[in-house]
């Protein structure tokens, strides 16, 4: 049972939001000019607590509970048609410094396998562009961009 304010719950649904407007302002503005460069954003939504963040671990039969620094939280939405499932961490203040850590790694970590495999990377990037380009519609555009698999 969480024991929050609706508020604090909507926290969750705005972090989700500003994440796609900001998905959405990246699309929208892309402009197609010959060949397409790797441009690849990452999406961290944090929500930083001060107080205590207890994870609730459940058994067969009782709930407890226990101290974290950090736990996900994963939110499915329904945008623009399509189900989206978003990741947000959650963490007290004092863990940010090893949280922004974490995030340098994995950024790391990300551009050293893009790297690792440049041409199927390449030869992914140049076969959606060509997808999308020959859309009209920014949100056709998006779609073919974003969510093609």
């Amino acid at each position: 049972m969480a024991t929050h304010e609706g508020s604090h719950f909507d926290s969750f649904k705005k972090l989700c939001d500003a994440v796609d407007y900001f998905i959405d302002r990246h699309f929208k503005s892309w402009i197609f000019n010959g060949k397409e460069s790797v441009n690849i954003e990452f999406f961290y939504p944090v929500l930083i607590l001060q107080g205590e963040l207890l994870e609730g671990i459940p058994s067969k039969r009782s709930l407890s509970f226990r101290a974290s620094n950090h736990l996900q939280y994963r939110r499915p939405s329904i945008i623009r048609g399509q189900e989206i499932e978003f990741q947000i961490d959650v963490i007290r203040e004092p863990f940010l410094p090893t949280y922004l850590s974490i995030v340098n790694e994995e950024i790391k970590k990300t551009a050293h396998l893009l790297r690792q495999r440049h041409k199927i990377v390449r030869e992914s990037i140049d076969t959606i562009v060509e997808n999308a380009r020959k859309l009209k519609e920014p949100e056709r555009r998006r779609f073919a961009m974003d969510f093609q698999r």
